[in-house]
């Protein structure tokens, strides 16, 4: 049938159900992030940062391996706390951190409901929130990446900190201001770069205080400094915990000085352009309505409360994007921090543009007049919502599908001597923790032995590790092949020389474009 021949009678039904969406609004989103993320639910091989995440949680609480001491990594411990949960509470910890990722993002569009409340319309925070859940889908978001996990925290602060700018009452102003920070503070200890957003949106508001509420500059000084107490607190507590236990010089080292020896990506004009433009194609149903509010806003920005409002949500989107290109290498995960203020000028670009007098204009409002306000949203993230299903079977695929992952993990179980432990070089740190087998280095995330970044440091210092590691002769060695690009030749020369000379190949499962290979020592198999 027609667009032009739908007789109006026949849409009253679908908008006597858009109107109830109204109605049911974090209901329906908890049940489209969970249809969107449910095909993913017990896949192991997400992507190489969570397997890592629930390995340590694991070996900290059942084996007693302590983060940065027993297990080197730089990412602060709130990381691998939130990664206990799962372990603690339920046998099953791959499912159970991939729940309580759900959990976070139906958590986090909750909060841009009530940001969209506050600076604009019901309607809007409720797309702004659809559009979230789609668009980390989108960005390498559909398990546990620590983005999906602090942007509740950061959102948080930030309605928190709306809040403050049009209440009334300074001792109401203080307490949200140091809830807010307490807030942001939690986020720098799921991961360091929050400390950008923390800092710009606490300026932020500050300056907002003193200019709509007329605050003089001792009373901005002493909150500020509260501010930073608070959102310094927990960072604080980790560290009195470390030093306590003997360990600081260990966290320390770790959290604050490793940062200074890796070697950030160095990538040409032409590839970091290319790599760029990939990661903004995955949101380009979103990126025109966004820029579209953004020039409108920045056009006839609005005064008062309001228009601090705005410059919150657009100062907090250029914060959050350091972190995604400053690294040098833009890659989709490092954007998942911008997505919750680019799905709130997503929702309100889209609301603008249907009072565009252009035919654009007039086909929104058609839809919007025939089908319900919400219309024009679910038409928006059809095919995004698809695209993000697609994109992240393949990325599945790629990383290692769950059945081959298991039948690894398997083979490594019953074929690992007691008290041997095996090396997994590359690729699938999750085969420690499913075969629950120990690690012969503190350095158990295979990037920091393999990986270009890591291990070109100017004292050599992993590849002499990767060396020792190596002559430890490891009852089990597992690869997987085709190399990615990322691993550094040294590191892969080192490995196959050491496989060629000491090794026989054991077990290979082939995968899609991929073979996972499990090596034994030769000695035990009477040919060294």
């Amino acid at each position: 049938m027609a667009y032009s021949s739908i007789s109006p009678g026949a849409t009253e039904p679908a908008k006597t159900v858009l109107k109830r969406i109204g109605e049911w609004d974090l209901p329906i989103l908890a049940a489209v992030v969970i249809l969107l993320r449910l095909p993913f639910f017990n896949s192991p091989a997400i992507h190489i940062d969570e397997q890592f995440y629930l390995t340590v949680a694991d070996k900290w609480i059942h084996h007693g391996l302590i983060p940065f001491v027993d297990i080197w990594d730089r990412k602060p411990i709130g990381t691998f706390i939130l990664y206990v949960l799962p372990v603690v509470l339920f046998d099953n910890g791959i499912l159970a951190y991939q729940i309580l990722a759900a959990a976070f993002v139906i958590a986090t569009g909750a909060i841009v409901l009530r940001i969209g409340r506050q600076l604009f319309t019901k309607d809007i925070g409720f797309a702004a929130a659809l559009i979230y859940a789609v668009a980390v889908m989108l960005m390498e978001g559909p398990g546990g990446q620590t983005p999906v996990f602090y942007n509740l925290f950061v959102s948080a602060a930030v309605a928190l900190y709306l809040s403050a700018l049009i209440s009334h009452g300074e001792s109401k102003h203080f307490g949200l201001c140091i809830l807010a920070s307490l807030f942001l503070g939690i986020a720098i200890q799921i991961k360091y770069i929050c400390a950008i957003e923390a800092a710009v949106l606490s300026v932020l508001m500050l300056a907002g205080l003193r200019t709509l509420h007329r605050w003089t500059i001792g009373q901005v000084s002493w909150l500020g400094l509260a501010m930073i107490g608070a959102g310094l607190l927990p960072t604080v507590l980790v560290a009195v915990s470390y030093a306590a236990a003997g360990h600081f010089v260990d966290f320390w080292d770790a959290n604050f000085v490793s940062i200074f020896s890796k070697r950030l990506w160095h990538l040409s004009p032409l590839e970091y352009a290319h790599r760029l433009l990939e990661s903004s194609l995955f949101c380009s149903f979103f990126l025109p309505f966004a820029g579209f509010s953004l020039i409108s806003i920045l056009r006839a920005p609005p005064r008062g409360a309001k228009g601090w409002g705005y410059a919150v949500i657009i100062v907090w989107l250029v914060a959050a994007l350091p972190g995604a290109l400053g690294l040098g290498n833009p890659t989709r995960h490092y954007f998942l921090p911008t997505l919750v203020p680019l799905s709130i000028l997503t929702a309100v670009g889209l609301q603008r543009a249907e009072q565009v007098p252009s035919w654009f204009g007039r086909a929104l409002r058609g839809v919007h007049s025939r089908w319900g306000r919400h219309a024009t949203t679910a038409g928006l993230l059809l095919v995004p919502a698809v695209a993000s299903f697609v994109i992240s079977q393949l990325n599945l695929r790629e990383r290692g599908d769950a059945a081959d992952v298991y039948a690894v993990a398997a083979y490594i179980k019953a074929h690992n001597p007691s008290d041997g432990c095996p090396f997994v070089f590359n690729r699938l740190p999750i085969l420690y923790y499913l075969a629950d087998v120990c690690a012969p280095s503190v350095y158990l995330f295979p990037n920091h032995l393999s990986e270009i970044a890591e291990v070109q440091t100017p004292g050599k210092e992993r590849l002499m590790e990767l060396r020792r590691v190596l002559k430890l002769s490891p009852p089990l060695i597992y690869v997987r092949r085709p190399y990615s690009a990322d691993l550094d030749p040294d590191a892969i020369s080192l490995l196959e020389q050491t496989l060629r000379d000491h090794y026989v190949l054991d077990y290979v499962r082939r995968g899609y474009r991929q073979v996972h290979a499990v090596y034994a020592r030769a000695s035990e198999h009477g040919l060294d």
